[in-house]
This record gives C-alpha cells, structure tokens and sequence, in this order.
C-alpha cells in the first residue's frame, strides 16, 4: 500500500487502526447485540403469559373435538391476566359460557393443565341421570349423531350437543347402567364452573374431583395449529386450522 491509500496521511504499518467512536456518537450495533437479546425474551415472556400459548393434547378425554397429538393455540387474556411465574390472577375479565372450551390449572396439582368443557356456570345446579346432564332441572339438548367407526373408541355412540351458543360432539361408551352415567345434584358456588370432556366414559373431571375455580382459568383454545397422528406416523392436515371457539 502507498501512503495515497492510507486516509490518515500516516505511512501504513501494515496493522490495522483502531476503532473508535467519535464522540456524541451511538454506540455500533455489535455493542448492542445484548440489548435486543434481552427485548427479545421480553417480548416472548409478554406474548406467554399475557397473550397466546401452545397446548399439546396429551389424551383422549375430548375425543371426538380433541384428538390425542392436536396442539392447539389459546388466548391467555380470554378471562383474565395472571402475574408472571405465580398463580396469582391481577385481573379477571370474564367467565366462560356453556358450552366453550377452557384451559386451566388441574385444582389437585396446579402444576398441570387441564382441558376441558365448560358444563355449568357459578351459582348453577348440575346433577346426571341415566347420561342425561341437567342444570338447572333443564336437560343439555343433544341428538344421536351415529356411532364411531374408527380408533379405540369404534364403536361409541355419538351424540349432538347444543349448549349455549356452542354445537358440538360427544360420545358414550358404557352402558346406560355405568356409574359415570349417575351422579347427584351439585350445587356451584360463586367462583366455580364444572367442566366435562367430550369422551364422556373416558375422561378424569369434575365428576370426580370437583369444581374448578375461576382463579385456575389459564385460557381459551382458539385453533388447531398442527396435528400428529402417531400411530400412523402421519400430519392430519385436515385438522390444521380448525376452530375451536363456539361458532366456528
């Protein structure tokens, strides 16, 4: 290099000149990096815990609405807005309706989240005869939908329930004599819904271990996003993009 090449007018070393900032100036954007770092797992804290998350359906317990490999995205700020890392709720905006899907913290082991379906409301009464859900001394309306021809459950009966403003589809497996298809009247308190899966005979819920307190409402369920079926090794492509709100 000729000393034209060298901008300072210095005959050129060979090694490089420093760097430095002139002053009054920002600062470059390599001494940065670590600011837009920490933005960043900010903005995805915000976005869990007061906004969206993924769920993985884990079980059978919502068959037919659920299937075992959905994951699906909730709104976190559907009934309320918790404090990050605590299960205290700062705000709560409101209770789910008949019929609507919830997610929730499990009332026996906060640690876990549960999914379920809303049956009865607070203040409500709710007992079951014969598989006849009442709430209120008024039936959940339903209509015989068929019966399952594929998976473990072939061969369950499909029914059509209206509840609310949902439309949606459950089923039994047992006869009308199993103890899950009794159970006597209950009375809600204030603060409590009683929640129910789809796979009548074969789910874990309020049945048997109680009410769910609105404190414990983590989300509502919004869409499918992906779908895994593992015994066929295969994406259900059909099921990508379903709603999961009442109405869709």
């Amino acid at each position: 290099m000729n000393d034209r090449d060298n901008m300072t007018g210095v005959p050129d070393s060979g090694a490089p000149a420093p760097f430095t900032t002139a002053p009054g100036a920002s600062a470059p954007p390599r001494e940065k990096w670590w600011q837009s770092l920490l933005l960043a797992l900010l903005a995805a804290l915000a976005i869990r815990h007061f906004l969206i998350q993924a769920y993985k359906i884990p079980s059978g317990s919502m068959i037919p609405s659920l299937l075992i490999g959905d994951q699906l995205i909730a709104s976190k700020f559907a009934y309320g807005i918790r404090l990050p890392f605590f299960s205290t709720k700062l705000v709560h905006f409101a209770t789910p309706g008949h019929g609507e899907i919830v997610v929730f913290r499990f009332p026996e082991d906060p640690s876990k989240d549960f999914i379920k379906r809303t049956i009865a409301l607070p203040g409500e009464r709710i007992r079951i005869e014969q598989g006849i859900i009442y709430v209120n001394d008024q039936p959940i309306p339903r209509q015989p939908a068929g019966v399952a021809h594929d998976g473990q459950y072939a061969g369950a009966r499909l029914y059509q329930e209206q509840w609310g403003g949902c439309s949606y589809m459950v089923q039994y497996s047992a006869a009308p004599s199993h103890p899950f298809w009794n159970m006597p009247e209950v009375q809600l308190g204030p603060d409590e819904i009683f929640v129910m899966g789809d796979n009548r005979d074969h789910s874990n819920d309020s049945r048997f271990w109680g009410t769910v307190n609105l404190d414990l409402l983590e989300g509502q369920p919004l869409f499918i996003h992906f779908s895994w079926d593992s015994e066929k090794n295969t994406v259900r492509w059909d099921r990508i993009g379903t709603g999961l709100l009442c109405g869709d």
